[in-house]
């Protein structure tokens, strides 16, 4: 017959991130349960409950006063921007998309990076702008929605044969923290 802290000591001192159904090595004896089985179950489903609570409180919908413009001026620099970069547990929906050349032929090509591997995941076709043309995301084969996630981050590519100067703004909403 297992202890019967079996259930209790993996969540004592760890979170449930960290919680492996491995470590709990039985409950219950066959079908009858232990004396305190059913209390501990309770105490288990009062834990899962919490972690919902504060992980997942609109179970993928947007989370309110989390909009945020994402404003970036003047930008010069070539090869591979990353723009948006959640934090750990964060999933962040990118609402809009707008992109305006100070230059001409310029030419960019949004992406999403892996952080483990480093691969880029190209979203669309390259686009090339003209001094002073706005680009929208309606205009461009990007996804409707994109949701970028922990261990990703959303960029792009740019190139030009001259001088680069741009300006990039994204409306994005969290729908995780």
């Amino acid at each position: 017959m297992s202890d019967i802290d079996d259930l209790l000591n993996p969540l004592r001192y760890n979170n449930l991130g960290k919680f492996q159904l491995t470590d709990v090595r039985s409950i219950g004896g066959g079908v009858f349960a232990q004396a305190d089985t059913l209390e501990h179950l309770k105490i288990l489903d009062t834990v899962v409950k919490a972690y919902q609570s504060v992980h997942i409180p609109t179970f993928g919908h947007e989370i309110p006063n989390t909009v945020e413009m994402v404003v970036l001026s003047d930008l010069t620099g070539s090869g591979n921007e990353k723009y948006i970069t959640p934090l750990e547990g964060e999933v962040i929906k990118i609402q809009a998309i707008n992109v305006i050349s100070n230059t001409s032929d310029t030419e960019l090509q949004f992406f999403l990076s892996d952080s483990l591997t480093g691969l880029l995941t190209y979203l669309d076709n390259s686009v090339t702008l003209a001094s002073g043309k706005t680009l929208v995301v309606g205009s461009m084969t990007l996804p409707v929605e994109l949701n970028v996630v922990y261990g990703q981050s959303f960029g792009a590519t740019i190139t030009n044969t001259g001088s680069i100067d741009y300006d990039i703004n994204i409306a994005t909403v969290k729908l995780q923290q």
